[in-house]
């Protein structure tokens, strides 16, 4: 089940509902050079509000921070959002990193905007890019959409230090925390490996290198959720595609989508994707 604006209200509501008697009981693009008459900023340490357009060194998030809904923000070297903090990219506003990309434990990540599969507040898909890699260990949620990663996404947890498989933490739009990349284009690897979220998907991605998704563990309960992730379809993918130890296993959920690409084969969980 992907986990769209038309699913967002339905999800929602098992989740709670769920709390409630727990209680009781989406080809690679490139670069997009920034404007040059952006504001030139120098290290940014943003504890709460917006990040305004311009031009940065460096971004750390370390609270509650967010694009506007226009212009761009370009960042020199690395964005980094700490333990513990949000950050909330998915506005019609653009962000181009031309370092790497990190997120750590128990932070909430959103970045991107796709017309169809986010739906409002989007109204434009967002030509958002990290020059280097991706990497987020331990989060709560990760959900990018129409997002190009030159490097490698790796998306890594590790048991008993985020843990949402219960559905029971939601993001600001109501939505539990959840993992999912689509419409985008990763010039390296992408790995899923040892996260425990509520749901997962990729969809109508481009990948030049292997996926991997392994050891990841999402909702087998929840009626609507249960036993409908990792949801993986409709991928373009240059190596190969290996699922091994998910629980449950892979699927094509209800997204109908369509079959994955794989140019050098699928393995394990994932041969029949």
């Amino acid at each position: 089940m992907r986990i769209t604006r038309r699913r967002r209200a339905r999800l929602s509501s098992l989740a709670l509902a769920a709390a409630a008697l727990a209680l009781v009981a989406g080809p690679a693009t490139a670069s997009v050079a920034a404007p040059k008459d952006l504001v030139p900023y120098g290290q940014l340490d943003c504890r709460s509000g917006p990040i305004e357009p311009g031009v940065y060194i460096s971004i750390l998030v370390i609270g509650n921070c967010w694009l506007t809904d226009f212009g761009t923000v370009q960042i020199n070297g690395d964005f980094r959002v700490a333990h513990d903090a949000k950050f909330n990219g998915a506005t019609n506003g653009t962000m181009i990193v031309d370092g790497n990309f990190y997120g750590g434990t128990n932070s909430i990540i959103t970045l991107g905007c796709n017309v169809k599969s986010v739906g409002p507040p989007c109204m434009t898909n967002t030509p958002d890019v990290i020059d280097g890699f991706a990497y987020v260990d331990n989060a709560l949620e990760v959900s990018m959409h129409s997002v190009t990663v030159h490097g490698d996404y790796l998306m890594i947890g590790e048991k008993d230090y985020s843990n949402n498989v219960d559905c029971s933490q939601l993001d600001l739009t109501g939505t539990p925390d959840y993992f999912t990349f689509e419409d985008g284009s990763v010039g390296g690897k992408f790995t899923y490996l040892g996260n425990h979220t509520c749901w997962m998907g990729l969809f109508r991605s481009h990948i030049k290198g292997t996926v991997s998704v392994s050891a990841n563990l999402t909702n087998t309960t929840i009626p609507g959720i249960a036993f409908d992730s990792p949801e993986i379809a409709s991928n373009v993918i240059g190596g190969k595609l290996s699922c091994f130890n998910n629980f449950p296993p892979p699927t094509f959920g209800d997204s109908h989508g369509k079959p994955n690409i794989a140019k050098m084969g699928k393995t394990g969980q994932c041969k029949k994707l």
